[in-house]
């Protein structure tokens, strides 16, 4: 298995899913721009984690 290719796909539908569901309005915080935004912001940060394993 690619998960480094898996990886990229997961995170590129995020967000996508963020760009798609931007104008859309919802009457509470748990909506799924929400949790797109969310899943896409832990990548970035555990993306950042790896890189900064990888320098030591």
């Amino acid at each position: 298995m690619d998960y480094e290719k898996m990886w990229k796909e997961l995170k590129g539908h995020y967000e996508n899913r963020v760009g798609e569901l931007k104008d859309k309005q919802y009457p509470n915080p748990s909506n799924p721009r929400t949790l797109a935004k969310t899943i896409v912001n832990v990548m970035n940060h555990l993306e950042l984690k790896n890189e900064k394993g990888d320098e030591k």
